[in-house]
């Protein structure tokens, strides 16, 4: 694609369109559901650990669904196709990793050592929906070969899907009567995993994505 070097007219180039490799994204998935199922595992596992080892359980745990949200969000990224070659900025790959690890962190350590049921939630789906925010939008700052503007409403929809589907997760999860079998963890990391893939899916369909020489008037 030809594009006119310092071009301040948006009409000049308009945003590249990509399209999806949907078995990238099958598998972008595939592994945020396993990756939650494991860590409601290791967080249900924290209830029977001495002091001692109660902090290597929310440590796997997190790691576990931190590292899995943010593996399911780059696999996607890889899924979705500009016609440009793309490189990334390893700095903000690795922020972002950060904070989706350390939201999912917060959020179950208020889980287990929380007093207060309803603040408790409130403040474990406040870390993990921040988590996952931060993480897509600094991952999305990380392709370092376009310039990419938001749509601001579907920005903040994308948002919201983040901290409701936190809550219903977190709420199923660990603040209801049923015993945690495979059959209901399944269900949570199934949910989780939708929802992820969902506000993932708002947050690109906000985005537009240009030629690093554009220029917005």
């Amino acid at each position: 694609m030809q594009v006119k070097k310092g071009t301040n007219n948006m009409n000049d180039v308009g945003p590249f369109h990509g399209h999806y490799n949907m078995w990238l994204v099958f598998l972008s998935f595939a592994i945020a559901m396993v990756s939650a199922y494991v860590s409601f595992s290791f967080a249900i596992q924290l209830r029977f650990q001495s002091k001692q080892g109660e902090q290597i359980w929310l440590l796997s745990g997190s790691c576990a669904l931190g590292i899995g949200i943010w593996s399911m969000h780059f696999v996607r990224m890889l899924a979705h196709s500009l016609p440009i070659n793309m490189h990334y900025h390893i700095g903000y790959i690795i922020v972002s990793i950060l904070f989706a690890t350390g939201g999912c962190y917060l959020a179950l350590t208020y889980i287990h050592y929380g007093k207060n049921p309803l603040f408790t939630l409130l403040f474990a789906t406040f870390f993990m929906g921040s988590g996952i925010v931060l993480m897509h939008y600094i991952g999305m700052s990380a392709m370092a070969s376009v310039i990419v503007s938001y749509t601001s409403a579907k920005v903040l929809f994308s948002i919201c899907i983040a901290f409701i589907a936190s809550f219903i997760a977190l709420r199923v999860a660990f603040y209801t009567n049923y015993k945690l079998t495979w059959k209901v963890k399944l269900m949570c990391a199934a949910f989780m995993a939708i929802a992820i893939t969902v506000m993932h899916y708002m947050g690109m369909n906000a985005a537009h994505f240009y030629p690093k020489n554009w220029i917005q008037r």
